[in-house]
C-alpha cells in the first residue's frame, strides 16, 4: 500500500543516488499525495515504470509518470474516483493534465471510489498510458 511514509523513503532514496533505472509498480493503491509525490519524483528523474500484475488506484498515479511505461502481457490498471471528491478532484485534474492524460482522470472520476475501472494493457496502450507491452 502507498502511504506517506512510502512517498518519503522514495524521496529520500531518489535524493541520495543517481536512480536512472526502473519503478516497478504493483500495488492495490493507497495515499493520493503520496502517489503523486512519488510520480513527480519519477517524472522529474526520467525514470521507466513497469506493472507486472495489478496496479490500482494511487498505483497508477506512480505508473504514469514513467518516462517509459511498460506492463507485462496479462497485467491491469484499475482506476477509479478518490474518497473524498470534493477535495480530490482538482488535485487529481492538475496531477493527471501534468502527467499528459487530463481526458483519462475525466473517465476515472465517473467511477466511484468504492469500484474499479479495470482496463488491460491492450486498452492502456491504446490510451497512450502505456508505451509498449512487454510479452
Amino acid at each position: 500500500e502507498i502511504t506517506a511514509e512510502t512517498s518519503f523513503v522514495f524521496q529520500a532514496m531518489a535524493a541520495a543516488h543517481d536512480l536512472p533505472g526502473l519503478v516497478i509498480a504493483q500495488s492495490p493503491g493507497g495515499d493520493l499525495l503520496a502517489g503523486q509525490e512519488i510520480g513527480r519524483s519519477i517524472k522529474r528523474k526520467g525514470m521507466n515504470t513497469l506493472v507486472v500484475a495489478a496496479c490500482n488506484s494511487a498505483c497508477v498515479d506512480i505508473f504514469v509518470a514513467g518516462k517509459k511505461r511498460e506492463m507485462i502481457e496479462g497485467s491491469q490498471l484499475g482506476l477509479h474516483s478518490a474518497t473524498n471528491r470534493d477535495v480530490s478532484y482538482n488535485l487529481s485534474r492538475d496531477y493527471w493534465t501534468e502527467m499528459g492524460f487530463p481526458i483519462v482522470n475525466e473517465k476515472a472520476y465517473m467511477i466511484p471510489s468504492d469500484r474499479l475501472w479495470i482496463m488491460d494493457a491492450e486498452r492502456a496502450r491504446e490510451l497512450r498510458l502505456a508505451t509498449n507491452i512487454l510479452r
